[in-house]
């Protein structure tokens, strides 16, 4: 999805959950809404959508729109899977954060404390780079810089950690933002280093899967002393 495109919906769907009058008119499901999302996919060139509001905890919303793919006449509806594309950076700081407050790490420890192989063109950079310069996109490298390097390929999450000491840094680092999807990629791995647990299980215990009883989730995810 384009991702102009999806920040003016996200900025959409959180405006929309402000707003009580509109969460609670059918109405406004039938009539503002459905007219709205049929003009963003015709002004973005859109085969389909599909849009949740919630509000107060409960969803108010869940629908879908257009169809799956172009020349094809099978509807999205609010079952309808979708590429999460960069939304998963969100569940990889939120996880090293909980990491901290309990204590497995803080985010201003030195990344080779937990990934000794982590390697970077500058070594000062790589000595003194910390979990928060990962997820902040400040280790001097540029926009996208080597992203399209690897596309496609089937090397394994510490294969591509470790050439990043092949990219020469645009920036000194520090010096400026430059959005790193192997940065994110290294802030990941730091999780099966200090728990019991791999980033998909651990992220898909702790966000999504049942909490009906927290202590024991709690206790078989990320809790591994050993």
């Amino acid at each position: 999805m384009n991702t102009i495109f999806r920040n003016i919906l996200l900025w959409f769907i959180a405006v929309l959950a402000q707003m009580p009058a509109y969460a609670q008119q059918p109405v406004f499901v039938k009539d503002s809404l459905d007219v709205y999302m049929q003009r963003v996919l015709k002004t973005w060139n859109l085969p389909g959508i599909a849009i949740c509001i919630v509000k107060d905890g409960k969803v108010v919303v869940s629908k879908g729109y257009g169809v799956k793919e172009i020349g094809k006449t099978d509807p999205v509806d609010n079952q309808t899977l979708f590429q999460i594309a960069s939304n998963s950076k969100a569940f990889t700081g939120l996880s090293l954060s909980c990491l901290d407050v309990e204590k497995r790490l803080t985010l201003d420890d030195k990344v080779q404390k937990h990934i000794p192989y982590f390697k970077m063109f500058d070594e000062y950079a790589a000595k003194n780079a910390t979990l928060r310069d990962l997820l902040c996109h400040r280790l001097g490298l540029e926009t996208f810089q080597g992203d399209f390097l690897h596309w496609g390929s089937n090397l394994s999450r510490k294969e591509l950690i470790t050439h990043i000491k092949n990219l020469e840094p645009v920036y000194p680092f520090r010096y400026k933002y430059g959005y790193c999807n192997v940065a994110f990629l290294t802030a990941g791995e730091v999780i099966p280093a200090v728990t019991d647990t791999t980033w998909d299980d651990f992220v898909k215990a702790r966000f999504f899967q049942s909490f009906k009883n927290d202590q024991k989730h709690y206790a078989l995810v990320g809790f591994n002393e050993g």
